[in-house]
């Protein structure tokens, strides 16, 4: 038993060591040679997301602008795009409509009148990621406040009119509007600003349209910086919040909210220095809650034309005017606390007053 098992176990060795002096030819797995060139094994753009390409194939641009878009559908540019006098850009004139600018700039003609470099006469209409500049009007504009417009990753800069003009329900987020001839940008009911830059605009550098401003309410403002403008830097009617947003040496008033709104945890630096009746921060009706805002060297600080408004827990720091005397009697007002009474002060609603070198 015990040399039949010895006989086994050097067969296993045997076998075991032929296999590696076997010659090479007789491990071959077939032909390694490539039956061909390498593929690409990626998608293209097209195939992962199939679009009309803008301009088309066969554009003229001394005849074919603006580019008039009559069909739903994901269109994208393939190049940056200059327009000719007299015209627009791209007009949509349908619903459902993304345009992705892909990166390139739709650019207005020098020294000479043009038109808007996207006019949007449709709803549900989405413009993203890429610059419109230098256009005698609008850089992008809703011709009669079309709902349900998203805009995002935009730079309009240097238009004649409004940066961007959406309509009613609409999305504004991650753009940058600056430098143009009327507001940076410019929302309807129930809209949303996010996330956005607006800068050296002529007027305001956040609003509601002013054809009809009484009736361009619900509107929130978040994490938006707006500085160096004409007038306000956040311009909004009624039932609007503003959070979380930072103002800076604009013209008039750095935020002003009509009537029943929140505004909440800014930070005004430096806006209505040049007019003694604004304010950094201006409530023109009743019902509103101004709280936790800090203003820093402002005109005014908080100013409230109205009653029926609630004004707490806001910080004021060195100003050349008045602090909170700007709030007519009749509003809910946390005392106002100054360096002295800090210490002591148990109120959570109170308001704080520092002057220079406090």
């Amino acid at each position: 038993m015990g040399k039949r098992s010895n006989c086994e176990s050097l067969s296993l060795v045997l076998l075991v060591v032929s296999v590696f002096f076997l010659p090479f030819d007789g491990l071959a797995q077939g032909d390694l040679t490539p039956p061909g060139p390498p593929m690409p094994i990626m998608k293209t753009m097209d195939q992962v997301q199939p679009g009309v390409p803008l301009p088309p194939p066969d554009f003229n641009p001394a005849m074919d602008f603006p580019i008039v878009i009559k069909e739903p559908g994901y269109y994208y540019l393939t190049q940056n795009l200059t327009g000719i006098e007299g015209s627009g850009g791209i007009e949509i004139t349908t619903d459902t409509v993304r345009i992705d600018l892909r990166g390139f700039s739709l650019m207005g003609p020098e020294g000479v009148s043009s038109g808007s470099g996207i006019n949007i006469v449709g709803d549900d209409c989405r413009i993203e990621d890429g610059t419109v500049t230098g256009w005698s009007s609008a850089g992008i504009i809703c011709e009669s406040l079309q709902k349900m417009t998203v805009v995002r990753g935009i730079s309009a800069l240097g238009n004649g009119g409004v940066g961007i003009q959406t309509g009613n329900y609409s999305v504004v987020t991650d753009c940058l509007a600056g430098q143009n001839g009327s507001s940076g940008i410019s929302i309807g009911t129930g809209s949303r600003v996010q996330d956005c830059t607006v800068f050296e605009n002529d007027l305001h550098g956040i609003t509601v349209p002013p054809a009809n401003p009484t009736r361009n309410d619900d509107t929130m403002i978040t994490n938006c910086l707006s500085r160096d403008n004409g007038v306000n830097g956040i311009n909004l009617t009624g039932f609007s919040v503003v959070r979380s947003c930072t103002t800076h040496s604009n013209g008039a008033n750095g935020i002003q909210v009509e009537k029943a709104g929140w505004v909440i945890g800014n930070l005004c630096q430096g806006d209505a220095r040049s007019n003694p009746t604004d304010g950094a921060i201006l409530i023109g009706g009743s019902g509103s809650r101004v709280e936790d805002n800090h203003v820093h060297n402002s005109h005014h600080g908080i100013v409230a034309t109205a009653p029926g408004n609630i004004i707490m827990r806001n910080t004021i720091f060195d100003l050349g005017g008045d602090n909170y005397g700007g709030i007519v009697a009749g509003n809910v007002v946390g005392p106002i606390i100054d360096s002295a009474g800090m210490a002591s002060n148990t109120n959570p609603g109170a308001n704080f007053r520092l002057e220079e070198g406090e």
